[in-house]
Order: structure tokens, then sequence, then C-alpha cells
């Protein structure tokens, strides 16, 4: 068959960082689709799935009662029935109409790969996928954060994804794809991922990506494999190393489905035991033996007690040999009433390690009812339990070491405490003595403060006297301002009317000052005259002057000219 295209498919257990890959081909060119889901506090840089590809996936489960979390097995399931949900899917894949590569990623698709592989191949594009792997306890870890779901489910739904995701895309082209190889940005991932998109004509640089970062990881835990089942360890282990074995891997699926069976089994026809207390206290010949009934691998049993004599007290025996055990659900019903019952109230010869799991170490586990006084009761649990020695569902025994290790631990450091108390007490008397020297100037002091009281009395009296002298100063200094103010308003009354006054002797001088300029003029002008007079006499004098010396030669001459004769 000639392919139109090619589809990428990102497949693995949530929180495994199928986000940063997906991110990191985005940002190569690879389309996630236009309408994703928005980034959140807990996928700051973004998911990159395809909101209606995630409704069409929560659609699909929901047909089967089921969500992301329900730990559910769809290899044998046929998905052609809904035709609504298949055209919805087929718009999908329309938006990349003009993609020659495109990209599909939501966890989920784990699960339902074969509902999308039907439709992919059906239209003519190719299949390639990408199994991205985490250390399972850090996504327990998430899990808890995000989810608040149990270590040992949230294990158990990484093996069921990663199982299915691994089966199901068995048939074509795939890599695996390490989380921490991812962050540390390994040069053989990159050149592992750039060979699987040879044909897509595009490149990565994990050096310049900053889709990936150690600093949005927030589950940093080394790899434990004490707390995981060998299967599980298994799986995890060879998956690390890139390792597609589909012989090994189909052995590892088969030995867990083995022991599921045979643990199944075992629990359930080992039943579980109720102790009746009626005033004679717990004993043998008072007990109720109930079966087991297994659902999703989860123990279901009922007790229905119609006595003549009234129970005080209901002790309950899970199994006849240490186990640990994760209570569910309880439904106590006295008289036909219902009580709610709480967990961390019951009495127990385990301990507990999480806020519903009790482990027990004692060969005869126990757990103490409240205590009650009817002839009518009903119980009915929901339970995981875990026979110690199969290993399987849960692998809570190296916790149980660990609290024991920590118990003695914490019994040491009391034990030193013990010792220091005991030295406190041995200088406990220097101590009263101390305390009794200190009674001393502590009743000295309170002398000094009485008196230093009353002497602030006299200084606050005469503080008082000096401010009610002020008060009054300062109101006959107001009354004396009053007065200046008034008088200061009359002088300004005054001084207006001088200034106008002042304004009519300035316009009389104004005229008087163009009188005198006048006369000035005048006087300039009559004083010019005059000394033209006073020059014109001047000139007459002179004149007379010549005439008279004249008139004297000419006398002087007609003397002469008279003797002459």
């Amino acid at each position: 068959m000639k392919y139109k295209k090619k589809c990428i498919i990102i497949i693995g257990m949530h929180r495994s960082g199928t986000s940063a890959v997906a991110g990191l081909l985005n940002n190569v060119g690879i389309n996630c689709g236009k309408d994703l889901l928005p980034v959140s506090k807990f996928n700051k840089r973004g998911y990159f799935e395809n909101r209606e590809v995630v409704a069409i996936n929560e659609e699909l489960l929901k047909e089967y009662s089921a969500t992301w979390d329900t730990n559910i097995s769809f290899e044998n399931v046929q998905f052609g029935a809904n035709q609504t949900l298949r055209n919805r899917a087929k718009k999908v894949l329309e938006e990349f109409v003009d993609d020659d590569v495109f990209l599909l990623k939501d966890p989920r698709i784990s699960l339902l790969f074969p509902f999308w592989e039907d439709l992919l191949t059906k239209s003519g594009v190719l299949i390639e996928c990408i199994l991205v792997i985490r250390n399972p306890i850090e996504i327990a870890d998430s899990l808890r954060k995000r989810n608040d779901l149990d270590f040992d489910y949230s294990i158990n739904l990484w093996y069921n994804y990663v199982k299915q995701a691994e089966i199901f895309s068995r048939p074509y082209s795939r890599i695996i794809v390490h989380y921490d190889d991812l962050l540390s940005k390994d040069k053989d991932l990159q050149n592992s991922i750039n060979k699987f998109l040879q044909d897509s004509r595009v490149r990565v640089d994990l050096k310049t990506q900053n889709i990936v970062s150690r600093q949005l990881k927030h589950s940093n835990i080394e790899f434990d494999s004490n707390v995981l089942t060998s299967t599980h360890k298994k799986l995890y282990s060879i998956l690390s190393r890139k390792q597609l074995d589909t012989e090994i891997l189909d052995e590892i699926y088969s030995d867990q489905a083995r022991d599921e069976k045979f643990y199944t089994n075992k629990v359930a026809n080992l039943g579980t035991t109720f102790y009746i207390d009626q005033g004679e206290g717990f004993s043998e010949d008072n007990t109720r033996k109930v079966p087991l009934n297994i659902v999703n691998g989860f123990s279901i049993v009922e007790l229905k007690l119609n006595e003549r004599t009234a129970i005080k007290q209901i002790r309950w025996d899970p199994l006849e040999h240490s186990c640990s055990v994760a209570v569910i659900d309880i439904e106590l019903a006295v008289g036909g009433k219902k009580y709610p019952v709480d967990y961390k109230g019951l009495l127990t010869n385990g301990f507990w390690i999480d806020v519903d799991t009790i482990i027990f170490e004692s060969e005869d586990p126990q757990i103490y009812f409240p205590k009650i006084n009817n002839k009518n009761i009903s119980i009915k649990l929901i339970f995981d339990v875990l026979d110690r020695t199969t290993k399987l569902g849960r692998s809570l025994v190296p916790f149980s070491v660990s609290c024991k290790k920590k118990m003695n631990e914490a019994k040491q450091r009391i034990s030193k405490l013990e010792n220091s108390i005991f030295d406190f007490n041995s200088k406990n008397e220097q101590y009263v003595s101390y305390f009794k020297s200190l009674e001393v100037a502590t009743s000295l002091l309170k002398n000094e403060v009485e008196e230093l009281q009353a002497e602030n009395k006299q200084i606050l009296a005469a503080f008082n006297e000096l401010k009610a002298e002020q008060i009054s100063t300062v109101n006959e200094k107001n009354l004396l301002l009053k007065r200046k103010d008034k008088e200061i308003n009359e002088k300004n009354l005054l001084l207006e009317q001088k200034n106008k006054e002042l304004d009519e002797l300035f316009l009389k001088m104004n005229g008087t000052i163009e009188l005198n300029l006048s006369i000035s003029a005048e006087k300039s002008h009559w004083k010019n005259s005059y000394d033209l007079l006073l020059n014109d006499l001047d000139n007459l004098k002179r004149d007379r002057t010549q005439l008279e010396n004249r008139l004297e030669e000419m006398k002087i001459k007609n003397r002469i000219k008279s003797f002459f004769k």
C-alpha cells in the first residue's frame, strides 16, 4: 500500500515525559494540531495534545466505564461500533491535510491504539511510534502529587499502559526514548531520534531546545528495585536498555498474568475471618469465615449478623499470616443504621504506612472495629491484600524494615534524651538556687520600678501644670494677637486714606511742575533776550566810544586846520 503521509504517535504512561517529546518535535516543525490543551501548573511548557483527540479518547473510555486511571486492558477489544466518534476522529485528521508528517500525542492512545490504528491505516497514513519510558517510582510520586493516587496502584497502572503500548506498536517502526536521556540531552539519543525522523526532513538539536529542562522535573527519585515486583523491575530494566525483544517481553507478561491468577485464586480460597465478642472475649469458638469476591483485583467481603445476644465488638483477621492490607472502603451498619468509620481510628497489631494501608509482620494480623452493643450488625469491606510470600501487587515489606530501622534509631535518640534529662535533673538544684537569687533581684527591681513609677507620677503632674500654664499663656497671646490684628487693620485703613490724599497731592504737584516748567521756559526766553540787549548795549557803548574818539580827532583836526588858516 502506498502511503500518502505519515503520523508519529507518541505513547507511554502519563507523567513519563511524553509532553516533552511532543514539544521537541513540534518545535522542529511537526504539527500537533490547531486546538491544543492549555498549559497548567503541572505542565508549564504545555501538553501538546489535540483537545479533540483527548475528548474522543475520554468518550471511548467512558463506553467501557473507564477513565484514564482505570486499570483496564483493551488488547481484545474491537472499536468499530461508534460511528460518531469515528467521524469526529476523521475531522481531526483533516486538520493535517497540508502536512506530509504530523503528530498525535495523548497517553490514552497507549490503551486505545487499535481505534486510531484502524482509522489511520484506512486513510492511507503510515504509522510510526515513539515509546517514552521513565522511572516508574518517579511516575508514581508525580501521580501522588497531582492526583493523590496510591503508590502501588500507580505502579500497576504504569505496567498496564507500557505493556499495551509496547504490544500495540509492534507492527510499526518505533524507538524508545528515556526521559532521563532527554533531560541530559544525550548525544546518542539525539542521533537515534534524527535517524528515526530521517524521512520527515527534520532534525532535532537537544542542546538548543528549551522545551526540555531539569528545572521542570519535580519528582527526582533514585530507582529502587526493592519497592517493585520482579515483573515490574524486569520490564523497566529491559525497556531502559532500549531493547524490544518481543520474546523476552512476552515471557515477562506471561509470568505476570500467571502470578496474578495464582495469587487471586489463593487469596479468594483462603477467605477472611471475623471474630465475635459477645461479652466473653474473642475465641476460636465464635468466628465467621467469609470467602472473598475478587473484582478488578480488589477483594470484596460482606458479613451480616443477627444474633440473639448483643455483640460487643468485632475483630477482623484479613489472612492467617503476615500481609499488608489497603482498606478501600468500609460500610458499617448497626441496627440498620449506617455509621462512618475512621480508618485511622481502627486499632490493629500492624502499623500504618499510608493513609489507608496497614502492614502486618505478625503471622496473626488483627484489626479491631469500634466497640458496639447491638444484635444486628452488617459490615461490607473493599480492600486489597498482599500475601508477603508472593511479592505481587504491593511490595511493602521493605517499607516495614525501613520503619523498624527508623524506630530503632528513634529509640536510641530517646535514650540519649533520657540521659540528657538525667544530667539536667542533676543540675536542677543549681538552677533552683539561681532562680531564687533571680527572685530576690526581681523583688529589688520591683521596688525600684515602684519608686520610678511614683517619680513618674510627680513628673507627669508637673508636666500637666506646665501644660496648663502654657495653654493659658497661649490663650493670652492669642487675645493680644487679635488686638494687634485689629490695630493693624485700622492702620491699614488709615494708610489707604493717606495714600488717596498722597495721590491727590501728586496730581497737584504734577500740575505745579508743569507750570514751573512753562515759567522756566519763558524765563529762559527772556534771559536770552536780556543777554541780547546787553550785547547790543555793549556794542552801542563801543560805537559811542568810537564816535567820541572820532569826534575828538575831528576837533583836533579842526584846531590844526584852524591854526594853519
